[in-house]
């Protein structure tokens, strides 16, 4: 087990595109329609707390990481992208959804 210590280990050559590109948030952010009662359960599960709970109908696109918990979870599916965005990215990511990769294990 020592000689397995002190050999080098040679970094893992994965695929990918690297460097990776800077992240940029999308800005946009899911907003609530007038079906919204306010009942704060948006705002209390927002993991990046983009939501005020004295407005949960609007959201912080600074904060906002767009994981649409709050369109998940809420109960008058009040919130949602605006339909404008909501069609770009079927076209965008329509592609993939016909495509499968194989799952692959990296050791």
């Amino acid at each position: 087990a020592e000689h397995l210590r002190a050999a080098p280990v040679p970094a893992p050559r994965l695929p990918g595109t690297r460097p990776y590109r800077q992240w940029q948030a999308m800005q946009v952010t899911p907003t609530a329609s007038v079906a919204c009662t306010a009942c704060g359960l948006c705002a209390s599960r927002c993991p990046a707390q983009a939501i005020d709970p004295e407005r949960p109908q609007t959201s912080d696109r600074g904060r906002c990481i767009l994981c649409m918990r709050c369109v998940k979870i809420c109960p008058a599916h009040a919130r949602a992208l605006p339909a404008p965005v909501v069609a770009l990215l079927a076209e965008k990511l329509g592609p993939c959804l016909d495509r499968r990769d194989e799952p692959a294990l990296y050791l």
